[in-house]
């Protein structure tokens, strides 16, 4: 009996209740080989670069790779901290800080990288795109999103904590046609629209796309649901998610697995999409022995980078075999 076999076959045998859709396809411990039109033909394991050691980040809750500075990563904290964003590095360094003036860290989730739009006046291209949209107890009004241009120098971490002033940044209000979710993911797309994903234990997680064109009442679409991502419980709740820069590659991370799929569809129309999102074919790719999965970020080369909760977490980066 050929080896790929067996090894699909005990991995779906170790999951309860697997999704109907779709079979979860099962990657090798050692070489997790993908199908050739994947961004990469394999995964090697993950390998710890350091600890994240910036004093400030005693909750992370997001992370993202910067598309203006190679090797940087912004990184904010959960509820109830200070509304600053970190430029660490892969070894987990404190590089730069910054204090988001007259704003306020309600609930801030997950951070990603995205297009700046033209009517945004500045030499940046690329913007940071902040989530504050979690809702443990589903009970709030409205939820946001805080746009940033990147900076396109650093400041120096060991002499100032710049405060980015509010004329700066813009903020997106918007409430769910459903009511009220608890979203710990966020990706935007090339064309600057957002996705969120639905942090729901035992369930499937539901995407949403928003449209960030006024400070409030944005529109909000429901596309559908991921059902293989709640096919294990709670530990398949979705804590953080990352769009590769083309928008071609979602990687999806839970409390337990990370997950890669072909986004390309997820820029149709709702009408287009119709149900080929429940017919998404998730692949496993390593994840890190933390315990709590909590942020993901893809890079310019293909490696994705992972960032558990807690206090000095390590960093940890899954490297693209070509």
């Amino acid at each position: 009996m050929p080896r790929k076999f067996i090894v699909s076959v005990l991995l779906l045998a170790s999951c309860r209740a697997p999704s109907p859709t779709f079979a979860v396809q099962a990657a090798e411990q050692r070489s997790f080989a993908l199908p050739p039109a994947y961004p990469c033909a394999r995964y090697s394991p993950v390998t710890q670069t350091g600890r994240v050691q910036a004093e400030g980040l005693r909750e992370l809750s997001g992370m993202t790779a910067s598309r203006q500075h190679k090797g940087v990563f912004w990184a904010h904290n959960d509820a109830g901290h200070k509304p600053k964003l970190w430029a660490i590095d892969s070894q987990g360094r404190l590089l730069a800080e910054y204090k988001l003036k007259h704003q306020a860290n309600i609930d801030w989730e997950d951070i990603a990288s995205g297009p700046c739009p033209l009517s945004v006046a500045t030499a940046s291209v690329n913007c940071l795109y902040l989530a504050d949209t979690g809702d443990n107890s589903g009970s709030r009004p409205l939820s946001s999103i805080l746009r940033w241009p990147e900076p396109l120098q650093l400041a120096q971490a060991s002499t100032v904590t710049v405060k980015v002033d509010e004329q700066d940044l813009d903020a997106f209000d918007f409430t769910y046609p459903d009511g009220p979710h608890n979203i710990e993911s966020l990706a935007v797309l090339p064309d600057g629209r957002c996705l969120l994903l639905t942090k729901d234990n035992g369930a499937a997680s539901q995407l949403f796309r928003v449209t960030l064109s006024q400070p409030h009442n944005n529109q909000v679409e429901s596309m559908g649901h991921l059902p293989v991502l709640g096919a294990i419980g709670k530990q398949a709740a979705v804590t953080a998610a990352d769009l590769t820069a083309d928008g071609h590659w979602l990687i999806v991370r839970t409390r337990s697995a990370v997950w890669l799929m072909d986004a390309t569809d997820l820029s149709l129309t709702q009408g287009q999409l119709g149900d080929r999102l429940g017919r998404l074919r998730p692949f496993a790719l390593p994840d890190a022995p933390d315990a709590h999965g909590e942020a993901v970020a893809w890079d310019s080369s293909g490696d994705y980078w992972l960032i558990s909760e807690g206090l000095l977490p390590s960093i940890w980066q899954g490297h693209c075999v070509r």
